[in-house]
């Protein structure tokens, strides 16, 4: 996978075998493994592990969450505010090609709250660990 990364945007783009929906999924795995528990969170957080079988529910429009996950009704765009109890700050959207444009994930971690570095390099090893990237 190939990723640009300008001021907490990203775009990434598949360079091999890898699904599109597989690297939005890491993105998401991603930033909430990295996520810390804020505020009231406590009251909503879980040491359950987050699965990628969670984030494609996700991507598919489910909330997985029971928390404040916005957009999770539009399939392939999902901004994570709270999940869980953890503050991810993160969006992510899928684009497929099927409007002519170029097959990519694209999306925005906040900069004020988390590390868009750490997010991505986290999805990076997560598709690395299921040989994929």
């Amino acid at each position: 996978m190939k990723t640009t990364l300008e001021n907490g945007s990203f775009t990434i783009l598949p360079d091999g075998g890898e699904s599109l929906r597989d690297i939005a999924a890491a993105v998401i795995v991603s930033s909430y493994s990295g996520a810390g528990v804020y505020g009231m969170g406590f009251l909503q957080s879980t040491d359950a592990e987050f699965t990628k079988e969670m984030a494609l529910r996700m991507l598919d429009g489910e909330d997985v969450s029971r928390d404040y996950c916005v957009n999770t009704n539009k399939p392939n765009d999902v901004y994570m505010d709270y999940v869980f109890g953890r503050r991810c700050k993160t969006h992510v959207r899928l684009f497929d090609g099927s409007d002519g444009s170029v097959p990519r994930v694209v999306g925005y971690v906040s900069t004020r709250d988390r590390n868009p570095v750490e997010v991505l390099g986290g999805a990076e090893r997560i598709m690395k660990a299921a040989g994929a990237a």
